[in-house]
């Protein structure tokens, strides 16, 4: 009774519990000995003439009992819960950055692990399927106790026997149907492991190459960073000669023009008088244009005077020659014709002559007044020119200073503003 009560146990163990936390199939001895043609099912079945076959039994609760000896611990740490899990399409992660080929490949390694590691327990399940029923039991002991031999107490004992043997039957058939269940948990949570390493295999991958990529884009940056600090170096260094240059080349510029301002404005000042001069000479030059208008038009005045004078004169010149010549033709050998004539041509010439040169003397001193203001004029108007040209002269000075000013508050602008950076 002893030995046929143990069945459940060897039917009860299906896969035994590593270290790791995973479900692993059972030992090969294990599975050979449940394979083989001397299990229980066989030693127990009618066929073998109602012989135990006591050493394969004892050997196989023995093999057992010490899978069960080695792993207490992991066995008692790791229950299996009976659960419905997901299928092995819905495992993989929908948020996976690799490719979908190498997670392929990656699965179909892994389900052929998983096949080959699952091919024990399906083993086990037929064997299990293919066990004796539990009418056999109550047909050997029928056969072995037949009731015709027995007497009361021994049918009592048979009857609460094969009451037993029932109720043991209805246990066995409970404990294949829940190790059916677990061996399909197991499964899944098998699978459902494998997909997680999968995943996980997959996930350290992707972050291997994630990183190997982070390093090399670190080392690139790094020496992009050397190279563009090396150039910025370089640069810096380069404008600051330059900006010293250009700095030196302005304040020497700078310093000739201070120079140049401090002479032109003592040339400046130097030639105040002479712009006094010409404003002086100009009001001169303006008289005397005055003056000579005003002498033309006396000169016209007295010339018209002096024609008039010489018209009366004329007149009465001629009025007496009228009378000298009736005396004449009267009586032309008379000394007092001959007298008033000669006093009359006196007369005329002298007059004449004093007129004309009276005329002359009047026209030289025109003439000599004129020559000294067409002199003065001339040299006016050199020193006109010279004015003019000293005007555009300090213009033209006057423009360089304002770029000047200008050059040194952009330099100053320049100045601020990389101050500022």
């Amino acid at each position: 009774m002893e030995k046929v009560c143990r069945v459940p146990e060897k039917e009860s163990v299906v896969a035994e519990w590593d270290v790791g936390g995973g479900a692993r199939p059972c030992s090969p001895e294990v599975r050979e000995e449940m394979d083989s043609p001397n299990c229980i099912s066989q030693d127990k079945s009618p066929r073998s003439g109602g012989k135990f076959s006591l050493p394969a039994r004892t050997k196989l609760v023995a093999e057992t009992k010490k899978l069960f000896d080695v792993n207490p611990s992991c066995a008692k740490s790791h229950p299996v819960c009976p659960r419905v899990k997901t299928p092995l399409e819905n495992c993989v992660p929908q948020r996976q950055t690799c490719s979908t080929s190498s997670l392929a490949k990656i699965l179909s390694e892994h389900q052929t692990h998983l096949s080959a590691r699952l091919s024990s327990g399906s083993r086990f399940a037929q064997s299990s399927k293919g066990s004796p029923q539990p009418s056999m039991y109550l047909t050997i002991l029928n056969e072995l106790f037949k009731s015709e031999r027995l007497t009361e107490l021994e049918n009592e004992v048979k009857n609460k026997t094969m009451e037993a043997l029932e109720s043991l039957n209805k246990k066995i058939e409970e404990a294949r149907l829940q190790q059916e269940r677990l061996l399909q948990d197991s499964r899944l949570l098998q699978r459902e492991a494998l997909c997680v390493d999968a995943e996980k295999n997959c996930f350290l991958r992707v972050l291997r190459k994630q990183s190997e990529q982070c390093k090399k884009k670190h080392e690139q940056l790094w020496n992009q960073y050397v190279q563009d600090c090396g150039e910025i170096i370089r640069r810096k260094q380069e404008l600051t000669l330059s900006f010293a240059k250009q700095t030196e080349e302005l304040q020497t510029q700078l310093f000739q023009g201070k120079i140049k301002q401090f002479q032109l404005e003592q040339q400046f000042q130097s030639m105040e008088h002479i712009s006094s001069i010409h404003k002086s000479q100009e009001m001169k030059i303006q008289m005397l244009e005055k003056e000579l208008e005003d002498v033309k038009a006396e000169t016209a005045r007295k010339d018209h005077q002096a024609h008039l004078q010489f018209l009366q004169r004329k007149t009465h010149l001629m009025r007496q020659i009228k009378e000298l010549r009736s005396l004449q033709a009267r009586d032309h050998n008379t000394p007092e014709v001959r007298q008033k004539a000669q006093l009359f041509k006196s007369t005329a010439k002298k007059v004449n002559l004093e007129f004309c040169l009276s005329v002359f003397r009047e026209n030289q001193e025109l003439q000599e007044d004129l020559l000294k203001l067409i002199q003065e004029y001339y040299k006016l108007e050199s020193i006109k020119r010279k004015l003019e040209m000293c005007k555009e002269w300090l213009k033209e000075e006057q423009c360089y200073q304002e770029a000047l000013v200008r050059g040194r508050g952009q330099l100053k602008a320049k100045r601020e503003r990389k101050s500022y950076l």
